[in-house]
């Protein structure tokens, strides 16, 4: 299933609101844009069942896995390609029994849209966001992750 836009936030899906963010100066030069639909439709082949939900906010794409912006967001990530460099900032937040103290997050960096996949899958299962997902489980395994 496609990565959807939280219906509450914006009718615009996730790809128009990030192919309207390269039209701005300041997100094209970074080529965050081109990054983060590059994560996108990596997402979109990877979950043939599992709805995920994005709000986003300012060019961070925040994962939900409902459709409400008002729910939780468990997994965060922003992304850059300048000149051919690609980067992802992604972080997940702990699950509350396992936090030092509140809103304690998990944050790291990648320099490819493939380990950035991986680390996201990882995100989606350490934060407990998706507990009990199968095809969660079963994309976790077949990378090995």
């Amino acid at each position: 299933m496609p990565i959807t836009r939280c219906p509450d936030q914006s009718d615009d899906s996730l790809e128009e609101f990030y192919q309207w963010i390269g039209t701005t100066p300041a997100a094209d030069a970074v080529g965050t844009a081109e990054a983060m639909l590059q994560l996108i439709t990596e997402l979109n082949l990877l979950f043939k069942q599992t709805q995920l939900w994005g709000v986003t906010s300012h060019a961070k794409l925040h994962l939900q896995n409902c459709p409400d912006t008002a729910a939780k967001s468990y997994v965060s990530v922003i992304g850059f390609n300048i000149t051919g460099y690609v980067w992802y900032a992604i972080s997940y937040q702990l699950p509350v029994y396992k936090r030092p103290w509140p809103n304690a997050q998990v944050t790291g960096e990648v320099d490819s849209l493939a380990r950035a996949v991986d680390y996201l899958l990882i995100a989606m299962r350490e934060s407990e966001g998706w507990l009990g997902n199968e095809e969660l489980a079963k994309l976790l395994t077949e990378r090995n992750l």
